[in-house]
């Protein structure tokens, strides 16, 4: 399956991704299950956002104007753009047993943006996953973003605001869990750990994040799965003095999520993922305007399908739509002109030898 592109900017879901989640390393269900050794696989998906840095509504004309050198959005191109997403992958597997596998797998993925090309990046990826009994299985990813730009952040000079690049790198390992408990019942327990860290000028803005979800999944069909379930994660960002406030921008946020495959017939396959969002910020400062008090609730919806031609051959596509609303405290602003919308279109195609 196609899966979402992380946009270059992310402030709704800072650590959430829009990640991406291709997995072109995965050969046919029939052979993963039967086969050993090594299987191939490569994937290309071409996309449409537009709100590539997640600007809220406000600004999303002041591209142009607000451009200069130490302007908000000097060498920014937007606020849509086009962009491309090739990957490579590869996994090992060998049965261990009736119903037992251990797997090892790794990728590498490209997104390079049409117009703003500041904005492109690598993942590299690598996992492995082990069934200690035929109903329990253990896995463990990591991914990598060694040199990402987000936005351009401004940075207190002797009392002005200059504007300047903010460039991070990012280490996500993952830890999961599934359980069968029957034929037709699940879980899935993951934990996330993603470390964020920005070059100067902003190593203030440094963020850990620790996320748990917990989904119970039910096999209603063999050809329908539904899972569903809460997810929560906790933020810490170090507090740092702006322009006489003391400003803390770790946040708690609690959520829920949704998800339905379909395997159908003629080698079609389809998913739709939903996800609610509540986060909330534990500034203290009132003075610290944009988190004081603040709370953001993010609603994001994605369907996905994938026609398989032949064994070897298939076609992908994504639809997307994320929402963001926030009670922000900003005097210079309405609170209905906080948040952003972003509406996302793909079309891309996968081989998997």
């Amino acid at each position: 399956m196609p899966a979402r592109a992380q946009s270059a900017g992310d402030q709704g879901t800072p650590d959430a991704p829009p990640a991406t989640d291709v997995q072109p390393e995965q050969p046919p269900a029939e052979e993963s299950v039967h086969r050993n050794g090594f299987a191939f696989g490569a994937d290309l998906l071409v996309a449409y956002t537009s709100n590539v840095f997640h600007e809220q509504a406000r600004r999303l004309d002041n591209f142009e104007s607000d451009g200069g050198q130490g302007e908000r959005f000097e060498g920014m191109e937007g606020p849509a753009d086009i962009y491309a997403q090739p990957a490579l992958g590869v996994d090992w597997s060998r049965r261990l047993g009736h119903g037992r596998r251990f797997k090892l797998s790794a990728g590498v993925e490209l997104t390079a943006y049409a117009r703003n090309s500041l904005a492109n990046y690598v993942e590299l990826d690598a996992a492995a996953s082990h069934d200690l009994t035929r109903h329990d299985r253990l896995s463990l990813e990591l991914e990598l973003i060694p040199h990402r730009f987000k936005e351009n952040y401004f940075n207190d000079v002797g009392g002005n605001k200059v504007f300047d690049q903010a460039i991070y790198s990012q280490v996500t390992p993952t830890l999961g869990y599934r359980r069968e408990w029957t034929g037709r019942w699940s879980t899935e327990l993951e934990y996330e750990l993603a470390l964020r860290r920005f070059q100067d000028p902003f190593p203030h803005r440094d963020t850990t994040t620790h996320t748990v979800s917990l989904l119970l999944v039910r096999d209603l069909t063999g050809h329908v799965t539904v899972k569903a379930g809460p997810e929560i994660a906790f933020a810490r960002v170090d507090e740092h003095m702006e322009f006489g406030a003391q400003v803390d921008r770790s946040h708690r946020d609690l959520g829920v999520l949704g998800q339905l495959d379909l395997d159908l017939p003629h080698g079609w396959a389809a998913a739709l993922d939903l996800e609610y969002k509540h986060k909330s910020y534990g500034s203290d400062d009132p003075a610290d305007d944009t988190h004081y008090q603040r709370r953001d609730d993010a609603f994001e919806t994605e369907a996905e399908v994938e026609k398989r031609l032949t064994s070897t051959w298939y076609l992908d596509g994504v639809l997307g739509f994320t929402a963001v609303r926030s009670n922000r405290n900003d005097p210079d602003i309405d609170a209905d002109e906080v948040g952003y919308t972003e509406l996302l279109i793909g079309a891309g195609g996968a081989a998997k030898f």
